[in-house]
């Protein structure tokens, strides 16, 4: 994700970068920027005894041709690292959620329909976890039920957060910061 983003402040900065040289040409182009952005957010939650998700997200409105190509970049990105995540799989394979098959100009729904897979995802991953460690604990023998007890409460749930944010906008160049982090029951998230 990092390389992705990078990609596109970099693809960003280079379109705004001629211009500099204010011809009639690149002063249309300037004009033409809705400078400042206008953002729209959008979040999601979702807690259970299992996993806790949350999705936080700002997309640019699509006003103009540089919008809609920062907006749909984005909106890519968001969604191809939510069909990536590595949580649940512990090698490179295919992505577990399929791909968004409505219209991908539609950034509202492409979110909607991602954070709803990835939380049924790891709802139910994190559930299959949680029961087959209280099977596992269940069929000791050297524990008391006290300890059993104590144990199914001690089960920490899942955790997977994605936050992307404007850091920084000039009439140049904007800057986005995406970040994810997942707990899967292990010793320390990642």
């Amino acid at each position: 994700m990092k390389t992705k983003l990078l990609f596109l402040i970099t693809a960003v900065s280079l379109s705004f970068a001629s211009c500099g040289n204010k011809n009639a040409e690149t002063a249309e182009i300037e004009d033409a920027f809705a400078y400042p952005l206008e953002i729209e957010n959008y979040t999601f939650s979702d807690s259970s005894k299992y996993a806790n998700i949350s999705i936080k997200a700002v997309l640019p409105v699509a006003k103009d041709s540089v919008s809609q190509v920062i907006r749909d970049s984005l909106a890519n990105i968001i969604g191809n690292s939510i069909r990536s995540y590595q949580g649940v799989q512990m090698e490179d394979t295919k992505p577990l959620i399929a791909k968004y098959n409505g219209d991908e100009k539609d950034a509202k729904s492409m979110f909607d329909y991602y954070c709803k897979e990835v939380s049924k995802m790891v709802n139910s991953q994190a559930k299959y976890e949680y029961d087959e460690k209280v099977k596992c604990w269940e069929e000791d023998t050297t524990r008391t039920d006290e300890q059993r007890k104590e144990y199914k409460e001690e089960i920490a749930p899942w955790d997977y957060t994605m936050n992307v944010s404007k850091t920084f906008e000039d009439s140049t160049y904007v800057v986005f910061y995406g970040s994810e982090y997942a707990f899967n029951g292990g010793a320390h998230g990642g």
